[in-house]
């Protein structure tokens, strides 16, 4: 097989593994409908290609590493706190989803999105570094609409898989960001 083709490969597993993103599946959970689930993820993909991408190149200059990763857990625990806010207040949150889909997109930066820009980059062509990308997105949008799945839950238990979701949540993303500022050090 070419380099190429394990880089689309990479590119889809990472796109399909981007949707599990705790703070992902949080969003998932706060936006009901299948149509803002859908708007978001659209959203999502463009913050990442207007923005992060610079975002993303940036943060490989170790300067700016710290406030992009704090930026980024800042946003995910966030979204994972709003989910438990509105859980056990027995509040729906009203979050547009489009705006909320750029802002994340664009500074959230995850490793999956700087390694399918690590792989675009090393295509040595634009055309397959588009490619790269745009699998990429493909692969997210079907990978958060499949878990928009996890809407279909019975309300009777709702409460509870919601505060299991953003607990997880944010207990992953403090563990993500204890461990890479150790890391760092």
């Amino acid at each position: 097989m070419s380099d190429i083709l394990y880089s689309l490969l990479i590119s889809a597993f990472l796109g399909l593994a981007h949707g599990l993103d705790a703070d992902h599946i949080a969003n998932v959970r706060i936006f009901k409908s299948v149509k803002k689930i859908f708007e978001f993820s659209l959203f999502h993909s463009a913050g990442f290609l207007i923005i992060a991408i610079p975002l993303s190149l940036l943060s490989l200059v170790t300067i700016l590493e710290f406030p992009l990763l704090i930026t980024s857990y800042s946003i995910g625990l966030l979204v994972s706190g709003l989910l438990l806010y509105g859980t056990v207040k027995g509040k729906e949150l009203e979050i547009e989803p489009k705006r909320f889909g750029l802002l994340q997109g664009a500074l959230v930066i995850s490793p999956s999105k700087l390694i399918v820009l690590i792989l675009a980059l090393a295509s040595e062509s634009i055309f397959y570094a588009v490619l790269i990308l745009l699998v990429f997105i493909v692969t997210s949008i079907i990978s958060f609409m499949i878990f928009s799945l996890l809407n279909l839950i019975p309300k009777r238990f709702d409460k509870i898989v919601n505060i299991v979701i953003s607990l997880g949540s944010i207990i992953y993303i403090l563990y993500e960001l204890i461990t890479t500022l150790m890391s760092m050090h």
